[in-house]
């Protein structure tokens, strides 16, 4: 009689022993069925081990916000990005001084404040000089400023009227900001200080937009203890964003008030600069602490001043804006990089919406180009692109064919 083997047995015997289990019915896999039961023993195991820090469950029961955008209202530039920034993300706007970057913060910030009405609840986190009221108030924002700061401007305009009194202290939802305040720990880490604030509102979900302006000019714990005179230490902000990017990994999974997804979108807006040194690219450019972002951000939209608009379109008169230019350099969550564009931006008036919503309608077809004449349907909106444009300062007429624009493009997302 053969002596029996001992220890574990060969991996031909295990696979002829499930072989000899697997009695299922007909048209059955008892051998998948077995795998299922597995599958689930191992779920319940490991979520009873874990007591709740993590959970295992089927994709098709994970719920994610990356459907909510965050339009800008920039018809070309929505298209790009699929109708907007995606809710639950970070998302990133990086381009040189006079880029547009923090007009296009404000256009964001004024479609959260037009889409969510009351419910509307905003954070602006700089490290610079702060919110710009006056800006915002200028970009449509509802900036709700104070008795002093309304009887300041009434001062410096000569008068107000009602309705522009009114546009001043027009309040929509909540518009926080965070502010270093003057303890000690503040004063010893102004940025970790700053940033442990913006994590704590993310973890709340109860913003829809999270703004982080010129953090590549934040001080450091380790820079605060640097004088003029010393060399700083290499790399402390590039380190120290590092680490706010691993925790807010971590963060933006947190589940919501509603109890689903957070859908809080953070946009950083850094400052690009000219890269010093030897480098092939003339035009090549860099931010501090830039690289620490890179791997986090599902969007990266890179803004360039361009051509100068004149009066008139002519060069001998005053400049009276300029054209600036988009690209998307990452994309990912529904969109992808490689989209450019060009708008039209004229000083105290802002951005050529119409203008822009034009072009992008011809070119998903809603809008017909006969010659110089555009028509929508059986209508003629005018001849030339200035005078069509007139047309559309109808705002039903703006909005009509704004959402069909974004119909015929295939994004019918939702924006709330």
């Amino acid at each position: 009689m053969p002596k029996k083997k001992l220890g574990k047995p060969s991996l031909e015997e295990q696979v002829a022993a499930i072989k000899s289990e697997s009695k299922g019915p007909a048209g059955f896999s008892a051998a998948a069925s077995t795998k299922a039961d597995r599958l689930a023993g191992v779920l319940s195991k490991v979520n009873t081990q874990l007591k709740g820090a993590a959970v295992v469950r089927p994709l098709s029961e994970v719920k994610q916000s990356f459907h909510i955008r965050r339009p800008t209202g920039l018809t070309s530039l929505d298209l790009a990005i699929a109708g907007g920034f995606p809710a639950g993300s970070l998302c990133q706007f990086f381009g040189k001084e006079g880029a547009g970057k923090n007009y296009m913060t404000d256009q964001v910030i004024r479609n959260v404040q037009e889409n969510y009405k009351d419910e509307a609840a905003v954070a602006y986190c700089s490290f610079g000089y702060g919110y710009d009221k006056r800006f915002g108030l200028l970009n449509g924002v509802a900036v709700a400023m104070n008795d002093e700061e309304v009887e300041v401007y009434r001062a410096e305009r000569g008068q107000l009227t009602d309705a522009q009194e009114a546009r001043c202290r027009r309040r929509v939802g909540t518009f926080h900001e965070i502010c270093l305040g003057v303890t000690e720990q503040a004063i010893e880490k102004p940025a970790e200080s700053m940033l442990e604030a913006v994590r704590s509102l993310i973890l709340s979900g109860d913003y829809q937009v999270i703004i982080i302006d010129e953090a590549n000019v934040a001080l450091t714990r380790e820079d605060v203890e640097k004088t003029l005179g010393e060399d700083p230490r290499q790399a402390s902000l590039a380190r120290l964003l590092t680490r706010f990017i691993s925790k807010f990994y971590s963060d933006i999974k947190s589940i919501g008030p509603n109890g689903g997804p957070n859908e809080t979108t953070l946009i950083a807006i850094l400052e690009a600069r000219a890269q010093l040194g030897f480098s092939p690219d003339p035009n090549a450019l860099s931010q501090t602490g830039g690289h620490s972002l890179k791997h986090a951000k599902a969007i990266d939209v890179h803004y360039r001043p361009g051509t100068p608009i004149y009066y008139a379109n002519d060069k001998k008169k005053p400049r009276i804006g300029k054209e600036i230019t988009w690209k998307i350099d990452k994309a990912k969550l529904g969109s992808h990089e490689g989209a450019t564009g060009t708008f039209r931006f004229i000083w105290g008036q802002g951005a050529d919406f119409a203008g822009d919503l034009l072009g992008a309608a011809v070119d998903t077809g809603v809008l017909q180009l006969n010659g110089a004449w555009y028509s929508y349907g059986d209508t003629r909106l005018g001849c030339g692109a200035a005078n069509a444009a007139e047309a559309l300062k109808d705002p039903e007429l703006y909005a009509k064919l704004h959402s069909e624009t974004m119909k015929a493009a295939g994004f019918n997302v939702a924006v709330k």
